[in-house]
């Protein structure tokens, strides 16, 4: 069998541009793409196991791609960060942050007490069918949340910090998240949506970190770009080791 892949934070010690006519798009059967050059080649299973330039792949060939990226990762942020930066990336903007779920906002208001030194401000927002509290942010949340409150929907990301994380804040983001922004469909798999490319790529990344495989889909509503992870199945059950 092929062995695990194991990465290592590292300096880079130079860049090589590489300058070519055409770029291909690999896309897979579960919506993964890849941008690449025709000479990078890529793990093929059509005539044993060899590598395969792209130029070459024909389309339903077999490619192999990682079961689970196996770093070990810092201990960068706390649970209890590490699950507010979740909420946050899901449901945060500017100097706010919104839930209909009044347990978990419950547990915001007591973790900004708790870790900033002040009570924040809720306003209710009945023009829904469920209530939604808007909890406000203060500047002295900056050290923890950066640049992320200058964000907007198409722009957000995941912090260095949980990406460079370790298992256990990987966990509790991805929980934070899913509680903020995860929806569950009739058959019981799992849906994310962002119309930020770059948060739906590292949400993937930090799945496969956990061996978790997504499906990748897009779709269009009011002229705007959103991007859909769905989780399913065997997939679908590891989500529940998450500490939710």
């Amino acid at each position: 069998g092929l062995k695990e892949n194991h990465i290592q934070k590292t300096k880079s010690s130079y860049l090589y541009r590489e300058f070519v006519d055409k770029i291909y798009e690999v896309t897979t059967q579960r919506g993964r793409k890849i941008r690449i050059t025709g000479s990078h080649k890529l793990l093929s299973f059509e005539k044993g196991v060899s590598w395969i330039p792209a130029g070459a792949l024909k389309k339903e060939n077999i490619i192999a791609y990682p079961r689970i990226l196996v770093y070990e990762g810092e201990e960068t942020l706390s649970e209890d960060d590490a699950y507010f930066l979740g909420l946050y990336v899901a449901e945060g903007g500017g100097r706010a942050i919104s839930n209909n779920n009044k347990e978990i906002v419950n547990w915001i208001i007591n973790y900004i007490s708790n870790r900033f030194g002040f009570n924040p401000s809720v306003c209710e927002d009945k023009r829904e069918k469920e209530i939604c509290y808007n909890i406000q942010i203060r500047n002295i949340m900056k050290q923890l949340l950066g640049d992320l409150i200058k964000s907007k929907a198409n722009t957000k990301y995941i912090p260095e910090s949980v990406l460079l994380g370790n298992e256990k804040v990987i966990k509790y983001f991805l929980a934070g998240y899913l509680d903020g922004d995860g929806y569950i469909k009739k058959d019981c798999s799992v849906e994310l949506g962002t119309r930020s490319e770059n948060l739906a790529q590292s949400l993937s990344y930090l799945l496969l970190r956990l061996g978790i495989s997504c499906s990748w889909a897009e779709k269009t509503i009011n002229n705007k770009l959103f991007y859909r992870l769905f989780i399913s199945g065997f997939d679908r059950n590891l989500l529940n080791n998450l500490p939710f």
